[in-house]
């Protein structure tokens, strides 16, 4: 990198490359691996009728309780643990101390017919995987006094690899509902956010258990270390009703500009780590979020972060931020510090901002991001504002490369440097209906806040909402500092009635907007063409209602809508 007056600058050789753009596209043609399942050793566990006397080889044999899956586990190698289904496990299933690898993984799942799960009910963390080489599928995970339901977490240094987390249904984790209606039909301001989720303050120190933002339903993070993640899977889960996070993968020892916490010792860019010191950036890779469903979470829908090839495809989440409050940040499906990202046929909707609570967008591309290919996602009803894309200047201690506190005049340098967010492109994403009327700059389309820089936005459809005077259709935050080289192209900005909606973006220098399109907006181009609008009821018509019955029957339909979505982008899009 080249730097000039704090301002960084790419090199032509660091520009988004088509052998990168390519490799990033690959991603969605990953598969899980199949497992020879011939040589495993299989047990049966009833949660009724079961008994931890029986030899649990066969389901006329089961064992019963969650402590003899432990000892197997521990006891046996190449295993499957097979439970039954519509029957209940009580208690924290932690999985340690066991044996397993890539070929032949540990492997959790039901049987039985009838009920769509077993059911494991248990506090702190219900399912705990402390180890590589598990597969889960198919168990319903609850506890409203559970910290969180499904836990992954190493214990020692090194690589946390080859965990799938598959059809499971997450629920009521540190969410204490009482209300006879359905959250997902409750109005957040007709609660009492403290009874559901509390939070409170100790000697100026805020906790509580609203406060920690890896409390949730689905969680990965690390603390022993140094640690990081590989070929991690999520696919088809069902999380609801859980706070603060619906579904993260998070990594402490990723600290660097722009990212601002983490326990490794940040040396500089061209000193990638060592693990015996501590030295470097210690980055996950290979994390895959497919096909999850999320709604009413108490603050972030799903998150990915600090990692290298990430797949963000197919999400979906309604209802983000439910708990939110003064003081927190919380948005619906997002990534933070990656690299190497395709982010596709998500849906972020409904994202509330209530009581004080700040950001509040659909999506987030987020802190020290760089080649993000985000394209055919869909966005609407998000109190916050359809994207945000953001920025930090962060500061670190000054180290040389044997990790060593560089003095001036026996004093710690402390240096500050913004994250290095770029090579980002958002194309055909759909944007309608975002933002809310008490707050006309929770922008239509997007929000920038920093130094973001050297992206396209391109090809983009933004659809504003009538009830909403002057709206921003895309805002700058922060008057100390500005994005640069941003280029908006061919997008369409579709008003049905003339509102007052503007531009407010004094912060955005050497940007270049050309060829986008303006329906009952004032145009802002420097360049226009003549190309022919689509009819936006060509898509809106296709969508159906969601119904109003549980979950599962959302969660079909709103599947259901997201491919109907992905298959009309894909046959061109919304400018022909």
């Amino acid at each position: 990198m080249k730097y000039h007056n704090s301002r960084w600058h790419l090199t032509k050789s660091e520009r988004m490359s088509d052998k990168t753009l390519r490799h990033i596209i690959e991603l969605e043609r990953s598969e899980l691996t199949p497992i020879d399942e011939t040589n495993y050793h299989l047990f049966y566990f009833d949660g009724e009728f079961g008994n931890d006397q029986n030899d649990g080889k066969t389901s006329d044999t089961a064992k019963k309780t969650l402590n003899e899956a432990m000892r197997i586990i521990k006891e046996v190698s190449k295993v499957k643990l097979l439970f039954k289904r519509g029957t209940t496990f009580e208690g924290n299933f932690e999985i340690k101390d066991y044996w397993a690898s890539e070929e032949y993984p540990l492997i959790i799942d039901a049987y039985g017919n009838g009920a769509r799960y077993p059911k494991f009910i248990g506090n702190q963390s219900v399912i705990h995987i402390m180890g590589s080489n598990v597969r889960v599928f198919n168990i319903e995970v609850t506890g409203v006094t559970a910290t969180r339901g499904i836990h992954i977490t190493p214990i020692t240094t090194g690589a946390l690899k080859n965990v799938v987390i598959a059809n499971c249904y997450v629920h009521d984790i540190n969410f204490n509902w009482d209300h006879k209606k359905d959250s997902y039909y409750k109005d957040p301001d007709t609660i009492e956010l403290e009874k559901v989720c509390p939070e409170y303050e100790e000697d100026g120190v805020t906790k509580g258990r609203y406060h920690y933002r890896w409390n949730g339903g689905i969680i990965a993070h690390n603390e022993i270390g140094p640690s990081w993640f590989e070929n991690v899977w999520f696919i088809n889960n069902i999380i609801k009703n859980v706070a603060r996070t619906g579904l993260t993968l998070y990594n402490k020892w990723t600290d660097k500009p722009g990212v601002g916490y983490g326990y490794n010792k940040w040396v500089g860019y061209h000193f990638e780590n060592d693990i015996t010191t501590g030295l470097g950036y210690f980055v996950s890779k290979n994390i895959y979020c497919i096909d999850n469903y999320v709604e009413t979470v108490g603050g972030d829908g799903i998150v990915m972060s600090s990692a290298n090839n990430v797949l963000m495809r197919g999400n979906i989440c309604y209802y983000a931020n439910y708990l939110g409050r003064k003081g927190y940040w919380n948005g619906g499906i997002w990534v933070y510090n990656v690299s190497n990202c395709l982010f596709e046929y998500n849906e972020a909707a409904y994202t509330y901002k209530r009581h004080g609570s700040e950001d509040a967008q659909g999506f987030d591309i987020d802190n020290a991001c760089q080649n993000v290919l985000m394209r055919y996602n869909y966005a609407h009803h998000n109190e916050g504002g359809g994207l945000l894309c953001c920025n930090l200047k962060t500061g670190f201690v000054l180290r040389d490369e044997k990790g060593e506190v560089i003095l001036n005049d026996g004093t710690e340098t402390i240096i500050k440097e913004t994250g290095r967010w770029f090579n980002n492109y958002i194309y055909k994403n759909y944007f309608r209906n975002n933002g809310i009327p008490t707050d006309s700059y929770r922008s239509a389309f997007l929000t920038i806040a920093r130094e973001v820089t050297y992206s396209t936005f391109k090809n983009n459809i933004v659809v504003l909402s009538p009830e909403i005077h002057a709206q921003s259709i895309i805002n700058t935050e922060d008057m100390q500092t500005h994005s640069y080289e941003l280029d908006f192209v061919n997008n369409v900005f579709y008003a049905s009635k003339k509102t007052g909606a503007t531009f407010t973006i004094p912060m955005m220098h050497t940007s270049r907007f050309q060829n986008n399109k303006y329906h009952l907006i004032d145009s802002i181009d420097s360049e226009q063409s003549g190309e022919k609008l689509i009819t936006l009821q060509e898509f809106i018509g296709n969508l159906i209602d969601i119904p109003n019955r549980d979950i599962f029957d959302r969660h079909n339909k709103a599947q259901e809508n997201l491919k109907n979505f992905m298959s009309y982008i894909s046959k061109g899009g919304f400018i022909s």
